[in-house]
């Protein structure tokens, strides 16, 4: 099992494309990438058909620095460890057996019905799997896990890096 490192520089991303400091920069599959000119950063976002909001802001594909958000935004959902309070531990799973240890750190200025939280990480190992892993598995162990679709995030998070170089010279 792994363990995500700590980072001091990873910003936390806001949860609604529809503030004044986002502009649209493009779109790879279903995921939509914006850049947030107010936190120097771009990110991608995915919403599901019962509505669970992911997120994704890559600073680093090489290092692994990277900040992944998971908002369920329905009471008809509900995952234990990620909508039920602050800061907790949660565990990740992909299919192909790596699973990681992290702590969901919620972000303040959420839509009132966003609950859920940003995961940080310094590890390639797991960037690598949300790029080339089709699930991740949130609290796979739990009563109630919940399996997030990746499809698309490989060339989600190229576009987004594109995106960062272009309007933050990274």
């Amino acid at each position: 099992m792994f363990r995500f490192a700590a980072l001091t520089v990873v910003a936390a991303v806001s949860a609604t494309a529809a503030m004044a400091d986002f502009a649209e920069y493009g779109k790879a599959g279903d995921w939509t990438i914006y850049v947030d000119n107010s936190r120097n950063l771009c990110f991608a976002e995915r919403v599901d058909a019962v509505g669970v909001v992911t997120h994704m802001n890559v600073v680093s594909l090489e290092k692994g620095i990277a900040s992944m958000g998971v908002f369920v935004t329905s009471d008809e959902v509900e995952v234990p460890g990620l909508t039920d309070g602050a800061n907790r531990q949660i565990t990740l799973a992909f299919e192909n057996g790596n699973v990681f240890q992290g702590v969901v750190k919620e972000v303040a200025g959420l839509p009132a019905n966003y609950e859920g939280g940003v995961i940080q990480t310094d590890n390639p190992q797991f960037m690598e799997d949300v790029r080339q892993q089709k699930v991740m598995f949130i609290n796979p162990e739990g009563d109630m896990p919940l399996a997030l679709s990746l499809e698309g995030t490989k060339a989600a998070m190229e576009v987004g890096v594109k995106c960062l170089a272009e309007h933050h010279g990274n």
